[in-house]
């Protein structure tokens, strides 16, 4: 499709926000210039967006050598961004030292410095114990502080595509709900573990499962 195809003020009608995977731009120069035509009229019409990195290199090697030039008109416009400290050294053009929460700080900041209009930095990490078990740790960041979770055991890992996703979903959700840092960290790190578990790339769980996982939950619920 040619991005005049999509008649944004029309498909953003009645909607309160906007969310964005970072595999659009990196599909080719249409879908780019559509994902900027986008967020430009979300934030226009006065509608929140958020933006997940996503990395994909092979599909950005395919037509574009520099993606930071194509993805930071992007996320000048977000107010949540989804990304770690390789999304933010991509973006900002350096490294970030130090290790573990240091460095993700370090690299949110950096974010919040760079793209005025964003409010929130949300990432995850995660340590690859052995091929069906991982741990993951998780944070949201503001300017003026960060919360983040405990560190998670995952195991057995039975499916691990949409994990990112779900952890966007549940951040969002606590962010909409008027929960502090640390319990929307909490909120998207318990659906993507609870992801982590079935097949498929969608986590198809109630607020109530969220909760139970976030508070660590270990009987049956009926």
């Amino acid at each position: 499709m040619r991005p005049r195809d999509w008649d944004w003020d029309r498909l953003l009608e009645g909607a309160g926000w906007l969310h964005l995977s970072g595999v659009i731009p990196a599909l080719g120069p249409k879908s780019a210039e559509a994902a900027l035509d986008a967020v430009t009229r979300a934030r226009a019409a006065g509608i929140g967006v958020s933006f997940d990195g996503n990395w994909r290199g092979r599909l950005w090697e395919r037509w574009q050598p520099e993606p930071a030039a194509i993805l930071k008109p992007i996320v000048a416009h977000a107010t949540v961004l989804f990304g770690n400290h390789r999304d933010a050294g991509l973006l900002l053009g350096r490294a970030f030292s130090g290790d573990g929460e240091t460095r993700r700080r370090e690299a949110a900041l950096g974010l919040l410095e760079a793209f005025p209009a964003l409010e929130y930095v949300a990432s995850t990490a995660r340590e690859i114990i052995g091929p069906d078990a991982h741990r993951l740790v998780a944070r949201v960041d503001t300017r003026d502080e960060g919360g983040s979770t405990d560190s998670v055991l995952v195991a057995p890992v039975i499916d691990r595509v949409g994990t990112g996703d779900a952890f966007a979903a549940g951040v969002l959700d606590g962010l909409w709900a008027g929960r502090g840092l640390a319990e929307a960290a909490r909120d998207g790190l318990s659906l993507a573990v609870l992801k982590h578990g079935i097949r498929g790339d969608f986590a198809p769980f109630s607020r109530a499962a969220v909760d139970g996982a976030s508070n660590h939950a270990q009987d049956i619920s009926r």
